[in-house]
């Protein structure tokens, strides 16, 4: 991205924290791990990510020659009408989570739905999550 940025530019992006403030990443994860440690793991993206831990990207931009590097979070909040808005598109086969779901039998996907609810506080109706992104911004 520098170097196809003209001269005085701004160079920016974000990644979400996946192994800390991203919570329902984290607490999925943690359930598929508890239930089959072996096949969550090969998806996990807290470990297939790269740059999700902070100042890691503003490492990058300094070590890439950017200048003036501004770093920081954002945090962001995602609203649920009740447990099942949170997991149909888990179920439908949305991203990452939702092929691992898809991937599993009628039992597995019963048998994480559950340990994902109990690990969310088992939720009855509106709840919110939040999840925090790291950024950094650099010019050229």
């Amino acid at each position: 991205m520098r170097r196809v940025t003209r001269p005085g530019g701004v160079v920016a992006a974000c990644v979400w924290d996946y192994p800390g403030e991203m919570t329902l990443l984290r607490t999925f994860r943690d359930a598929a791990a508890a239930l089959e440690p072996e096949l969550a793991a090969l998806t996990d993206e807290r470990t297939t990510m790269l740059f999700d831990e902070e100042g890691e990207l503003a490492r990058l931009w300094r070590a890439v020659g950017l200048e003036d590097v501004e770093e920081g979070a954002l945090v962001v909040s995602a609203e649920y009408s009740s447990f099942a808005d949170l997991w149909e598109p888990l179920e439908s086969g949305v991203g990452p989570s939702g092929a691992y779901v898809a991937s599993l039998d009628t039992e597995g996907r019963a048998a994480l739905r559950e340990e994902v609810r109990s690990r969310l506080g088992s939720p009855t109706g509106l709840f919110r999550l939040t999840a925090r992104a790291w950024y950094a911004v650099g010019h050229t």
